[in-house]
């Protein structure tokens, strides 16, 4: 190969090792997102907590919880995903 298509490589491979570190940290390391609602119903099946919102959607813990239905919450989770929390950072009853 001349010299000039393993510069090409090189980048090449520098940038594809980029990408797969972003996303490699992205996946180990998620996002806090913190969800405030008022809580609409709450039901655990499975041992997930399962949160009805009004105007907020949903959002599914995992683990047991008891909150209280037409009370508001601030819950701070990570997640990969957008409905499920992986990992409850905390839940605190705002009103």
């Amino acid at each position: 190969m001349e010299r000039e298509q393993l510069l090409v490589l090189g980048a090449a491979f520098l940038l594809l090792g980029g990408v797969f570190a972003a996303s490699a940290l992205q996946y180990l390391n998620p996002p806090v997102k913190v969800l405030e609602a008022k809580v609409f119903d709450v039901y655990v099946q499975g041992g997930k907590t399962f949160i009805l919102t009004y105007g907020k959607g949903k959002l599914k813990l995992n683990g047991v919880y008891e909150l209280e239905v037409n009370a508001t919450y601030r819950i701070t989770y990570q997640s990969t995903k957008r409905d499920l929390a992986t990992r409850v950072i905390s839940i605190e009853k705002i009103g």
